[in-house]
């Protein structure tokens, strides 16, 4: 779980069934954002500001990470690591994923005028 501001304050939490909730922190209310879905539960999540940009970095059992600038209506990218997720840890434009098989760190770039295609190396 963590907190995010997209039109207001909001509360991001991650599920069982590989979906991700917005709600409202004041009312409990969902805010209505819709992303695809991860092919298994969500184990890890992080909103973080990449060289200016709030992005949602987060994370499944199977090892698939993705990227959200929060601007963009869908993911900015993904990843398959291959191994679970335990955690993800964010610094700058760095995510240090940590996985049941060891860590991982990866570069996120946010690219073009509107930041609409990403990617993650």
């Amino acid at each position: 779980m963590d907190f995010a501001y997209l039109d207001r304050h909001v509360v991001v939490s991650g599920a069982g069934d590989g979906r991700l909730h917005f709600w409202d922190p004041a009312d409990g209310t969902d805010v209505g954002v819709e992303l695809e879905p991860f092919p298994s539960a969500v184990r890890a999540l992080r909103v973080a500001d990449i060289n200016g940009a709030q992005a949602l970095i987060a994370a499944d059992g199977y090892g698939v990470v993705r990227v959200w600038d929060m601007k963009s209506a869908t993911w900015s990218a993904e990843l398959d690591i291959g191994s679970g997720v335990a955690d993800v840890a964010v610094g700058g434009d760095r995510v240090c994923v940590a996985t049941y098989m060891g860590a991982v760190v990866l570069g996120v770039h946010l690219t073009g005028p509107d930041r609409e295609q990403g990617n993650a190396s």
